[in-house]
């Protein structure tokens, strides 16, 4: 059975509201996961599901319990107010006075503060207790630094959802191959390089007066006409660096003779 709020309806956090639920608690949406923000206190992790709840499957279960809630988001002030009257005691905790929460809602829990069917603690869990393998309360660390024991059966957690993506694992695996771009950027980087070099150095051995032609095509003609009887040969695929070197070799030997 999915979350639902006190009306029945199907809940959604509003980031992911098209997201599809997963078995394990969490929501799947686009490329990436999203799993629900754990209590971080030490040996909560053996009473999830179980006396640690980070979403309501069946509000049924927490009637007649005693339960803190955890949050000051729309899903925490919504459930501190169904089961207000329904659970035995309720004690809301959130980490500052401030809520993400709709105003009416937190005008709402304020006033069963102040009616005294609940109470409200600022300050985050410290600690859980236990005896024979059930939880029997938590420990609250207020603002001021004091903490408070707080006997409870039940702790929900409503602290949003954060990205759980195997993308971001698989980026940050060291075994993927790097991408062609990454491979290659270095190699035209001295290619490059290596031609303005090239060109630097043909610009100095053809500053003379006679300003023989840069093109490869010309000097070879050129060549053949001063050198008949010698036979010139180049590719006519472009020029490679061994034929490149090749043409400043023959011109130096040219303007030699």
């Amino acid at each position: 059975m999915s979350s639902c709020d006190p009306r029945g309806r199907p809940l959604r956090p509003r980031h992911a509201r098209h997201a599809v639920r997963r078995p394990d608690g969490g929501d799947r949406a686009g490329l990436g996961s999203f799993q629900p923000r754990r209590l971080g206190v030490d040996g909560v992790d053996a009473f999830e599901d179980k006396q640690v709840h980070y979403r309501v499957r069946n509000a049924s279960d927490f009637h007649g319990q005693r339960l803190v809630i955890f949050g000051g988001g729309d899903s925490a002030l919504d459930w501190v107010i169904d089961l207000t009257g329904k659970a035995t005691s309720i004690v809301h905790v959130h980490r500052r006075a401030e809520f993400k929460a709709a105003p009416a809602s937190v005008a709402r829990m304020q006033q069963l503060v102040t009616e005294g069917r609940m109470k409200y603690v600022e300050g985050i869990a410290a600690g859980i207790r236990s005896a024979e393998g059930r939880l029997t309360g938590v420990t609250v660390k207020r603002t001021d630094g004091t903490l408070e024991e707080i006997d409870a059966d039940h702790l929900l957690a409503f602290f949003g959802l954060h990205p759980s993506s195997p993308i971001a694992e698989w980026a940050s695996s060291s075994t993927r191959r790097p991408s062609r771009s990454t491979r290659e950027v270095p190699d035209q980087r001295a290619r490059h390089l290596r031609h303005r070099r090239h060109q630097h150095l043909s610009r100095q051995e053809e500053a003379d007066p006679e300003r023989l032609p840069r093109s490869g095509a010309a000097a070879f003609a050129i060549a053949e006409h001063l050198n008949p009887a010698k036979k010139v040969t180049c590719s006519t695929r472009p020029p490679a660096r061994s034929c490149r070197s090749g043409s400043r070799e023959r011109l130096s030997a040219l303007r030699a003779t």
